[in-house]
């Protein structure tokens, strides 16, 4: 190629950029590696539709944070289902929670979030317990000191063991939303007359992670719920089921105000999906809880069912954890080798033992964890090759030219909890630009299609004019190619199909581009692979002819040092050759090739002798054979095996190892013990002894196992074995079961009794603590008894407890299984000795004992022993006097203490319950 020819290519080039760039077209998918005509004709489609051909599956499910959740779809009539996308995030009971996402920006709760509500009825409670107001001023029906708030945000949902992790926690806002007038009207949160009449006000919020929707969210056509009618009937897209299946009654938020009793009456949806005007706040009625997550620790969302262009689709959650660290090593450095790009890299942080996926995130822009938009080219779990390298696929439609420009490549350590579990991940710096090695391999197929990657390499040579190239007059062929220049083309481009080896190509094994070569290029090298030959040097009948090919392999085997060498230079012959390198020499090898190679009087070879292929890796050869006359071989003596050892006995050493012995055999050098599980089959030798015992270590509490022993003698150098003995079996120690019936009992505002039932052999149990239901349990030590009070806790903590046996076997502990885990809080003790005295005809004096650590106590009253008791007050000291009865009336109290913690009371059980008449 002319130096203006290429000079004019590279302009043509340059203004066809500029001019895509003007327009607006596509540059990322244009990766077509030789030029625009030869890329449609050889892939028969465009460059566009090339990459979305091409794309993984896997690529078109996962979107940078949530870019591909969708608005639900607005209802037409109350008889549409819900439709819209679903996301799995948090634990319930240990299944994933799937909820509906009811808003892909929702801004009035205090941020820009994604606002969440359970697609299911997770579980049922009571608006208030009690049916009492728990403020002075408060009602019974107010969401905002209400039990189901509370146990919404504590120990039966956000707080429950097993449910949200803390990474998962850390996302979900704090929402707060002002108390609002419902609107009358048919638009969307708008009501009807009817209800205004009874729902007047939406709850207010104040910073709760969780709570429930309102009237006017299941009247938000945007959230893909029917607008409430006059007529209110079924309504399928409020229709919720609980966790078996059936459909089920969930509560709203929602206080009623104009109806009688309306103090404790709150709304909620029927089974049908009706609007309920109100349900007892002391009912238990179902929750499905609603939430808003924030976006800026979410790396990605992941499709695990449906389509992303339909409703219905259900998507996991990537979150970022700041604990798990994964750091690409650039003084390393990625190597591509043909598709294929190997990546080194370490892993860090206090989460990385949880890592077990490794994945490529290739993305459209540069990664920024401040960046809400970006766009998620290629996707895919790195592989391990036989090396232990990790490794992934470049994928068809990226050319490294456009490296860390129009794509950029990232490694993403993850720790996955099965197809809808919320995964935990750490991102690496960006990879850069990987050492290239283009390979084009046309020995193993004669057909070969081509990456980009490639393409993109031979663009270069072809520029370069480092290879010719021409049009060909084949009508099925669109050019041929001459890669090492000889003026013989050597292979062929088929229109819209493959590569092809020209059966006339004259390229003996690889032709390697060197790195000085490519100054300039993407690459250090671009290799092809056109034949490796196999080299016989047959000296079996003492002499052969060298050839050049012979020549060569040999020389390459001399100076990469594969075989042993000492020049010579004699007028006939000019270097002795030691082919297995064990100091003597082997052949003479001839000065010129018109003389045979000849055996050297000090050979110690026979046979066949083969350079094994990973020996020849940057070798042109696949493999170099060297034949040797056979040697005869020298029959062996006779000998006669040792006798069966007998007497095989077996005996517990430790509760992992046993002792096996025998007695001695006449004769034997030494002796072999094998092992099964089973006693006629899959017995493993475990090594050689001289003694006539052995001990084997290592074995599993509670197994049987078999043993077996054989006698050898050493003969020349050579262990002739006899047969094995009859087989022996032993029962290792079996471990003490769990402990059952597990309890812990609060015992004071600082201890906890932790009982169980007895383990049948157990000598001693140890109890284990954490303020966390599945980590960092701390051994309190060992007891004898059924019990251990664990004492100097903090009151108002909840501690989890499990136990375990232990037997002394030999002098050592053998620990069985941790039992269930159990929980309890510590808190006063019921006070005691409660008594109501009359006071006056009006008045009644309640008094009890002192609760060691309470700050104080409340009264209860009742007028039935088994009615519905009212607080009277709280005091400090341990008497209240109860005025304002009504002579001859009889009444019951009751008493509980409270410790305050941080602000919190911490309340004890009630006391008994005692009566009084005032007269």
């Amino acid at each position: 190629m002319h130096y203006q020819d290429y000079k004019r290519r590279r302009r043509s080039r340059i203004v066809t950029l500029l001019l895509a760039v003007a327009i607006g077209m596509p540059l990322f998918p244009s990766f077509s590696g030789i030029s625009a005509d030869e890329n449609e004709n050889a892939a028969g489609i465009s460059a566009e539709e090339n990459v979305k051909a091409t794309a993984s599956s896997s690529e078109t499910k996962r979107f940078f944070r949530t870019n591909g959740l969708k608005d639900p779809v607005i209802p037409s009539s109350e008889t549409d289902p819900w439709r819209g996308n679903y996301v799995y995030f948090g634990r319930y009971d240990g299944k994933p929670i799937k909820f509906r996402v009811l808003d892909t920006h929702a801004t009035e709760y205090g941020a820009d979030t994604i606002l969440l509500d359970s697609d299911k009825v997770l579980y049922i409670d009571a608006f208030d317990e009690d049916g009492v107001p728990n403020s002075e001023s408060g009602t019974a029906n107010q969401w905002l000191i209400s039990d189901c708030r509370r146990n919404l945000n504590g120990y039966s949902f956000l707080r429950k063991a097993g449910g949200f992790s803390s990474i998962e926690k850390s996302i979900i806002l704090n929402s707060s939303r002002a108390e609002a007038y419902y609107k009358f009207g048919d638009g969307p949160g708008e009501v009807p007359l009817f209800v205004l009449s009874f729902f007047s006000y939406s709850a207010a919020l104040d910073k709760e992670k969780f709570f429930l929707l309102d009237v006017g969210d299941l009247s938000n056509l945007a959230y893909g719920y029917s607008q409430v009618t006059d007529n209110e009937t079924d309504c399928a897209n409020r229709l919720k089921y609980d966790l078996t299946g059936k459909a089920s009654p969930w509560r709203l938020r929602t206080a009623t105000t104009r109806i009688a009793n309306s103090t404790s009456m709150n709304a909620y949806i029927y089974g049908t999906g009706e609007l309920h005007i109100g349900c007892e706040a002391v009912e238990r009625a179902g929750i499905a809880p609603a939430c808003n997550i924030l976006k800026d620790k979410i790396l990605m969302s992941t499709v695990v069912a449906g389509n992303p262009t339909t409703v219905g689709t259900e998507y996991s959650l990537t979150l970022l954890d700041d604990n798990i660290k994964i750091k690409v090593d650039d003084s390393k450095k990625a190597v591509l080798r043909g598709s294929k790009v190997t990546v080194p890299y370490t892993l860090s942080g206090s989460d990385s033992g949880n890592v077990n996926q490794v994945s490529v995130l290739i993305l459209k822009e540069r990664y920024d964890p401040d960046a809400e938009t970006n766009e998620i080219l290629y996707y895919e779990t790195l592989s391990t090759d036989s090396s232990g390298s990790s490794y992934f696929n470049m994928p068809s439609d990226m050319t490294l030219t456009f490296w860390s420009t129009r794509y950029h490549v990232y490694l993403v350590a993850e720790h996955t909890n099965g197809t809808y579990g919320t995964v935990y991940a750490g991102i690496s710096n960006e990879i850069t630009r990987p050492i290239a090695h283009a390979e084009l391999d046309f020995v193993s197929n004669k057909e070969v299609h081509l990456s980009n990657v490639q393409r993109d390499a031979l663009n270069y040579l072809i520029d370069e004019d480092l290879i010719d190239r021409r049009k060909s007059s084949n009508p099925d062929v669109q050019y041929v190619y001459d890669i090492d220049k000889d003026g013989n083309y050597d292979f062929q481009l088929l229109y819209g199909k493959y590569w092809e080896k020209l059966p006339s190509n004259s390229v003996v094994g690889d032709l390697c581009f060197t790195e000085e070569q490519l100054t300039g290029s993407d690459y250090s090298s671009i290799r092809f692979m056109m034949s490796r030959p196999d080299v016989v040097l047959d000296l079996s009948g003492g002499t052969t002819y060298v050839g050049s090919i012979e020549a060569d392999a040999l020389i390459y085997l001399m100076t990469k040092k594969i075989i042993g060498f000492k020049f010579i230079d004699h007028n006939t012959y000019s270097a002795y050759l030691d082919i297995d390198k064990d100091g003597s020499y082997d052949l003479v090898v001839p000065k010129t090739d018109a003389n045979p190679m000849i055996l050297y009087s000090g050979r110690s070879l026979s046979g066949i002798y083969s350079i094994p292929k990973t020996q020849l890796a940057d070798s042109i050869y696949s493999s170099v054979t060297f034949k040797f006359p056979k040697a005869t071989p020298t029959p062996s003596p006779t000998v006669a095996k040792p006798a069966q050892p007998l007497n095989v006995k077996t005996t517990t050493e430790s509760p992992t190892s046993v002792k096996v012995s025998w007695s001695a055999v006449s004769g034997a050098s030494g002796y072999q013990v094998a092992r099964s599980t089973s006693p006629d089959k899959d017995f493993v030798a475990l090594g050689t002894v001289t003694e006539t015992s052995r001990v084997c270590p290592g074995l599993t509490c509670g197994t049987t196992y078999y043993f077996k022993v054989r006698a050898y003698k050493n003969v020349n150098g050579s262990k002739v074995y006899g047969d094995y003995s009859a087989v022996a079996s032993v029962v290792t120690v079996t471990k003490p079961s769990a402990p059952p019936g597990v309890k812990a009992t609060s015992t004071s505002t600082s201890s906890i009794k932790v009982s169980w039932s007895a383990v049948s052999g157990a000598s001693g149990y140890q109890v284990a603590r954490s303020t966390s239901p599945d980590k960092d349990f701390v051994v309190l030590g060992s007891v004898t008894e059924l019990y251990r009070s664990c004492t100097g806790l903090t009151c108002g903590t909840k501690y989890y407890f499990k136990v375990r046996a232990y037997k002394i076997v030999d002098g050592k502990r053998v620990y069985g299984a941790y039992s269930a885990v159990v929980n309890a809080i510590p808190k006063p003790s019921a006070p005691t000795g409660v008594k109501a005295t009359v006071s006056s005809s009006t008045s009644v004096t309640v008094s009890w004992n002192k609760v060691t650590g309470a700050t104080g106590y409340e009264v209860w009253r009742a007028t039935s022993a088994d009615g519905t008791y009212s607080k009277t007050g709280a005091v400090t000291e341990c008497s209240r006097r109860c005025p304002g009865l009504t002579s001859g009336k009889k009444y019951y109290f009751k008493v509980r203490a409270y410790k305050e913690v941080n602000g919190t009371k911490i309340y004890s059980a009630y006391s008994t319950v005692v009566s009084a008449t005032p007269k």
